[in-house]
């Protein structure tokens, strides 16, 4: 795999709140942390 290394190191750090497990200011990066699943699913877990 090949990397970008000419873009700026600033836009690949983002901010998390450990707590309330939420990256801060960067939504994409957010919705990769959770995954829709389809309603009656046998393999959804419980409280989701």
């Amino acid at each position: 795999m090949i990397a970008d290394l000419s873009l700026p190191s600033q836009t690949l750090i983002a901010k998390a709140d450990a707590a309330a497990e939420r990256i801060i200011g960067d939504d994409e990066a957010q919705s990769l942390l959770t995954r829709a699943y389809r309603a009656g699913h046998w393999a959804v877990p419980r409280g989701v």
